[in-house]
């Protein structure tokens, strides 16, 4: 998990620095819904390499999700990835999107804890929402891994899981598990994108006519042919006819 968070920033910082520009939007289309995708090319790629994996590891994609890009559900725990701050601050402040998926989500998370007032201990009320068919086929059993991590146009600042749940219509988190510092390589190894060498200008080419141009062989006129005026002059040679044939000289 902590190496497709790694690579992803790599990613988008990439996809900023060929952008440019004074704004982040570069930045900010490379990083959502990136990361759910470079966790799904991480667990394939270790699906592949251990069959071990190959029963601990299911992809499912939500109805009305990105096409291409599955959530990741390892060993029971359906893996959610979010960025919640661009400032190095701890996960305890975590807010989640207040979207309809998230909420659908929450199913798989445990129930909200006891809140006091001055009115007493009561229990917020779950608000129902209807799962999508894909996440509803899920086993009953499945558990709902928040990843929170915080990260910048500068790099890749702090990264927590833990498991939680929503509680109010703000993204506030009551965490039940955690979050804990996850575990981070220092160097990402799937960069995904490579800058493109100095390309070579139309201009720079050679055109059709710079190449060495032909000498034409010119052949000047006899002296005896200048001296004569009523000679035209003959730009081709003329076929030469013997007088005498093969036949004239048999007969």
């Amino acid at each position: 998990i902590g190496q497709a968070i790694r690579d992803r920033q790599e990613r988008a910082l990439t996809c900023q620095d060929v952008a440019g520009g004074s704004t982040r939007h570069a930045y900010g289309g490379a990083r959502y819904p990136g990361f759910h995708e470079s966790l799904m090319e991480e667990f394939a790629r270790v699906d592949e390499s251990d069959v071990r994996f190959n029963d601990d590891i299911a992809f499912v994609n939500p109805d009305g999700f990105f096409k291409e890009i599955d959530l990741v559900c390892y060993r029971g725990a359906l893996l959610w990835p979010f960025r919640f701050s661009d400032r190095d601050i701890s996960a305890e402040r975590a807010k989640l999107s207040d979207s309809r998926l998230v909420r659908e989500l929450m199913g798989f998370a445990p129930p909200p804890p006891p809140r006091e007032d001055l009115f007493g201990s009561w229990v917020p009320q779950s608000r129902s929402t209807d799962m999508r068919p894909r996440l509803a086929a899920l086993p009953a059993d499945t558990k709902l891994l928040l990843i929170p991590f915080s990260s910048n146009a500068s790099g890749l600042l702090k990264a927590y899981w833990g498991v939680g749940t929503l509680i109010d219509d703000q993204g506030n988190i009551a965490w039940s598990d955690g979050p804990d510092p996850l575990p981070l390589p220092a160097t990402p190894v799937r960069r995904g994108l490579a800058l493109l060498p100095p390309q070579t200008h139309p201009t720079d080419l050679p055109s059709f006519d710079s190449g060495a141009q032909p000498v034409p062989e010119l052949f000047s006129r006899p002296d005896v042919d200048e001296k004569n005026p009523g000679l035209s002059p003959q730009s081709e040679k003329q076929e030469h006819r013997p007088l005498t044939t093969e036949e004239e000289n048999e007969n």
